[in-house]
């Protein structure tokens, strides 16, 4: 996988969901692909499947934006609600207006961000998501002793199990 140094080393991308009561690890996903677009579709199918239910709002961070995939849950979850911050940019007056080259999905993503409601959900994402990951890291969830997705994967889902028995038993 491209890393940051601009080099290329083996590499994977562990995907958490989690929830913003309790932050427990509901999904768990490895991909071998250096970036998080495209992801949120399977994270969202993968909930639904174990749970039978498909939560109303999902925060994301900017590294899923994918229009592609804002259609799609658009089109296939009409009560689930995406909340990622839009792109700023200094050509376009206000950011989160309806664009003309906009999908009606990903209009109403912009307008929704727009909102101070948006604004106030997104925030709960630092305290959810991002806990997870630093948890993650801050117990030497960096590394792997295994080689494979699938391996890596089972190591993935050892750490959420553990991390979800950690915040039952509040240790």
């Amino acid at each position: 996988m491209k890393m940051a140094c601009n080099g290329y080393r083996p590499a994977f991308n562990v995907q958490f969901a989690s929830t913003n009561l309790g932050k427990a690890i509901v999904g768990v996903d490895v991909i071998k692909q250096g970036s998080d677009s495209g992801q949120a579709l399977q994270m969202i199918k993968q909930v639904e499947k174990m749970y039978g239910i498909v939560p109303k709002t999902w925060s994301v961070d900017g590294g899923y934006k994918s229009h592609e995939q804002l259609d799609i849950v658009g089109e296939q979850y009409k009560n689930c609600k995406i909340y990622m911050p839009v792109e700023t940019n200094s050509k376009v007056d206000n950011p989160y207006e309806k664009r003309p080259e906009d999908s009606t999905a990903v209009g109403e993503w912009r307008v929704r961000m727009g909102t101070a409601e948006a604004k106030e959900q997104y925030k709960e994402r630092a305290a959810t998501a991002e806990y997870v990951n630093a948890q993650s890291r801050n117990k030497g969830f960096q590394q792997f002793r295994v080689r494979g997705l699938d391996k890596v994967k089972c190591v993935a889902l050892i750490y959420a199990i553990t991390h979800n028995i950690t915040i039952f038993l509040n240790i």
